[in-house]
Parts: structure tokens; C-alpha cells; sequence
């Protein structure tokens, strides 16, 4: 019996039910209306008859106060360690260390991935879409200036390339998989492929 090779994959059938979602929800139009005010442009299909059409962008205003006003209080990422139950007498102090160690770290990762700037950003897209999402992911591409290469990125993503399992539940840990749609240049998408060796043939194609 001839295999006969499906028109789509599963993944990109569950992105296409996971898009039926959002229109179900009329994500779609109200994440677009939302930003057309927050541009300014409120008049969008609007016919004034040849009438004014002005104006009074309150929504930039008062969004950009807010954000303004959470991000005056810095943020950071603090790690606590307490010591083992039952533990030697050093065990506080080997826990105080590497907890130390740890908030190092955080602090280089914090200002490389310039997290206060996504941070603001992120608050603004919840107040015109209704989420702030960050995705962070290894890019093996990123130059080090080391022997190596490949460090992690944090991209901000929105919510309408963001597909659940289940949309009703708020833990993400528990969600079977996470379906994330993104544009990127074909040339990275061939390297992934490579990557994960897939055959030349298919890569070209």
C-alpha cells in the first residue's frame, strides 16, 4: 500500500484550531481596534460625511502614565537559599553563598537581556491587548565573542501568536504544549533545519 504523505502536519493543524479559538473570541478584531486607538487612528471605517473627524488620544496618554509610574519602582530577581533541614553547621553559610553566586548572575542576565525595557514594554501591550508575554529561548547564533556561540534571548510576543492547549487555564507549566507563531528570515529557518537534520533536499525545498 502506497503512503501517502498528509497535506499538513499535526502541529500546524492545532495552530490552525488553535486561531479558530481566537476568532471564536473575536480576539483578532478587538486586539486590532484596540491598537488603531491607541495609534490614534478612531476614526477607522468611519464615513464623518465630511464632517471633522479630531482626535483626543486619552487611551497613549493614560497608558503611558501608568507604565510611567509601576516602572519608577526598580525590579530585580532575587534568589533566597535556606539551608537543608538537618544540616551541618556550614550548610547556612554554603546556601548564603550560592544564593550569591546565583543573584550575580541574574544581575549580569538582567542587564544583558535589558529586562527593565521589556518589562515596560510588556506592560503597555497588556493594557492595549490584554497580555504580556515573554518568551525566552536559546538562539545558538548569538556571537560571544568566546570559543562559543549561542546565548538565551528574550522576546516579547503577542498574544495573538500564542497558542494554548487549554486557553481557560492560567498555569502555563501544566499546558501539554505551547504553540508560538512567529516570522523569521528563510536563512534561519534552513539553519534550524540543518540543525535538527533534516534532509538537504527538504531544506532547499
Amino acid at each position: 500500500m502506497k503512503h501517502v504523505k498528509k497535506p499538513f502536519t499535526e502541529e500546524w493543524e492545532l495552530y490552525e484550531k488553535g486561531k479558530e479559538y481566537n476568532y471564536s473570541i473575536d480576539l483578532y478584531e478587538k486586539v486590532n481596534t484596540n491598537e488603531r486607538f491607541f495609534r490614534g487612528d478612531q476614526w477607522d471605517n468611519l464615513n464623518s460625511g465630511g464632517l471633522p473627524t479630531p482626535v483626543f488620544n486619552i487611551f497613549k496618554r493614560i497608558i503611558g502614565y501608568f507604565t510611567s509610574s509601576i516602572m519608577q519602582t526598580p525590579v530585580k530577581m532575587r534568589y533566597t537559599l535556606a539551608s537543608p533541614i538537618g544540616g551541618n553547621g556550614s550548610s547556612g553559610d554554603e546556601a548564603g553563598a550560592a544564593s550569591e553566586k546565583l543573584n550575580a548572575i541574574t544581575d549580569i542576565r538582567w542587564e544583558k537581556n535589558k529586562i527593565n525595557d521589556l518589562l515596560a514594554s510588556s506592560l503597555t501591550d497588556a493594557a492595549v491587548s490584554g497580555d504580556a508575554i515573554c518568551y525566552t529561548y536559546w538562539d545558538p547564533d548569538i556571537k560571544t565573542g568566546q570559543p562559543f556561540t549561542g546565548d538565551f534571548r528574550s522576546v516579547l510576543i503577542d498574544n495573538t501568536n500564542v497558542f494554548f492547549v487549554n486557553p481557560n487555564s492560567k498555569d502555563v507549566q501544566k499546558q501539554p504544549y505551547i504553540i508560538i507563531s512567529q516570522r523569521i528570515d528563510c536563512d534561519e529557518v534552513k539553519r534550524e533545519a540543518k540543525r535538527n537534520r533534516i534532509s538537504a533536499e527538504d531544506v532547499e525545498n
